[in-house]
């Protein structure tokens, strides 16, 4: 449509009348997070705290999911910040809500992926960029002397460039953010004493973070293209608590720990599948949600796992990082979770883990792994440096028989898929089967590498499923990023042996995607 068919559309609408708007949201509505605002301006039906520039309308509003990730910094094990509000700047210069409750983003955790923060409508426009408030956060990174430490963030508000548009021609969209952890943080190693100072702020003499210009990089898709990715609205592994069950329009309304709401559909003749649930017992319940964005916009659950019941036990995930101080149980780094005396002040702390009497499973979403039986995680293969979700618990804070933060014996440990960087050495690769190997070269300083003494690579196996990002190559010495799942080699097990640098730890990866 031309810019003077759009203003006269506007025009049109605003002689119209409160009453024709009305209605104009109510049959443009999607299914997305729920907006708390109160705002009732009649140039801003939508409540987005702006109406629509030169370039937009009010008629027809479409859905979009904003998603975040990061690119991975390879000694920084969590970054956590706190948004109270992300907005996005139309062509008139008006800023758009596309945040409505303040919500805390752990990102390393989703290291070359993205995650769904909000879904909403918005007006159709064009947007020019993303403005980003003052956030206050924390990192946890291990120092120049392989010691995990702690610090406090403050990260000045800024606006980044950010060119998409949203209309009826290009429908529903996912638009990804991704910060780039390693250009936006500088970790600084002084000499001389490297130890850090202190949980709440570095040392003079010690390791520290710098705060630089946040470098941001956007993208937009259309939802479900291609199938089964995160930048086209693939969810993996949404927590939280479930607020709303409706039978009728088949909907469940899941609450994470913090930020929006988001409304999910189901299927009863199919196309979800439900782990030790049926849709009756959900209110009230602590579940997981994998689902993919359908072309209108809406996510459809493909499955829903119960957990436990929000108001009894907890979900925490985050990355086991060797023996818990008495020696016996496991020490897990935070990285979020849901559920009894989980707060976001625990992320970048060790939760004491009791694996007595736990069962064991693998999430191996779109990975076909039945042709690997040699690859177990058990009680017998699990070591530092694995990604991991925990369940069915109440987490007790702080632990009572140690300094750490809290004390969980969880009924179920979850391996997940983890982010690791390095270089490429003996690529191999058969076009019939679709499978693949090659070494990765660890970077020197990664948080894996800090934990399992002596480990210098690990096996990487591409699999039908692997997806390649951004064209990677794998000629000796290129750089690439795998995502996948982190197996313990088979020939290791934790009940006889103990990593050292003179008999390192090994692993094996396999790629769910591998990227530049």
């Amino acid at each position: 449509m031309s810019q003077g068919g759009m203003q006269r559309l506007y025009q049109i609408v605003r002689i119209v009348g409160l009453a024709v708007l009305i209605s104009t949201v109510v049959s443009g509505a999607g299914c997305g997070f729920v907006s708390q605002s109160t705002n009732h301006n009649q140039g801003d039906p939508l409540n987005l705290g702006g109406s629509p520039g030169p370039d937009g309308t009010l008629l027809n509003p479409q859905t979009i999911q904003v998603r975040v990730g990061s690119q991975p910094s390879d000694r920084i094990v969590s970054l956590s910040l706190t948004l109270s509000s992300l907005q996005a700047v139309n062509s008139g210069s008006q800023r758009i809500d596309l945040l409505t409750a303040p919500i805390t983003v752990e990102f390393t955790h989703s290291a070359t992926v993205t995650e769904p923060i909000s879904i909403l409508d918005i007006y159709q426009d064009t947007y020019s960029s993303l403005v980003f408030p003052a956030m206050t956060g924390q990192v946890v990174f291990y120092d120049k002397d392989g010691q995990l430490v702690s610090q406090d963030l403050i990260v000045p508000g800024q606006t980044i460039a950010s060119s998409f548009v949203v209309n009826e021609t290009t429908g529903p969209l996912v638009l990804n953010v991704s910060l780039d952890l390693a250009q936006s943080f500088t970790i600084l190693d002084p000499a001389g004493n490297t130890r850090f100072g202190g949980n709440l702020s570095p040392d003079a003499s010690g390791s520290s973070v710098t705060v630089n210009s946040l470098v941001v990089t956007t993208e937009t898709a259309v939802p479900n293209n291609p199938v089964g990715q995160p930048e086209s609205g693939s969810i993996a592994f949404l927590v939280g608590s479930a607020s709303a069950v409706n039978e009728t329009s088949k909907t469940i309304t899941i609450q994470p720990a913090s930020g929006d709401s988001v409304k999910v559909f189901y299927s009863t003749s199919g196309g979800t599948d439900f782990v030790n649930c049926t849709p009756t017992m959900l209110a009230g319940m602590l579940i997981e949600i994998e689902g993919a964005t359908q072309s209108n916009g809406t996510v459809l659950a493909t499955e829903v796992e119960l957990i436990s019941n929000a108001t009894s036990g907890s979900e925490l995930y985050g990355l086991l990082s060797g023996y818990a101080p008495e020696g016996i149980y496991y020490n897990l780094i935070v990285e979020g979770g849901e559920g009894v005396n989980v707060t976001n002040s625990l992320v970048g702390k060790n939760v004491t883990v009791n694996w007595d009497g736990a069962s064991y499973s693998v999430n191996n979403a779109n990975l076909d792994l039945s042709g690997t039986p040699e690859l177990v995680f058990d009680e017998e293969h699990a070591f530092p440096g694995q990604f991991v979700e925990l369940e069915w618990d109440a987490l007790i804070v702080p632990d009572p028989e140690s300094a750490n933060a809290g004390a969980m014996q969880p009924g179920m440990f979850e391996l997940e898929q983890q982010t690791i960087s390095g270089t490429v050495s003996g690529y191999t690769y058969d076009s019939g089967t679709q499978k693949g190997t090659f070494t990765l070269n660890v970077a020197s300083n990664a948080s894996i590498r800090t934990m399992n003494p002596g480990l210098v690579s690990i096996i990487v196996r591409r699999v039908p499923q692997t997806y390649l990002q951004n064209n990677p190559t794998f000629g000796d010495g290129a750089s690439v990023k795998v995502r996948g799942l982190v197996f313990a080699d088979p020939s290791y097990s934790n009940a006889n042996y103990h990593p050292s640098p003179s008999t390192p730890m090994a692993f094996i990866i396999v790629a769910g995607r591998i990227s530049k």
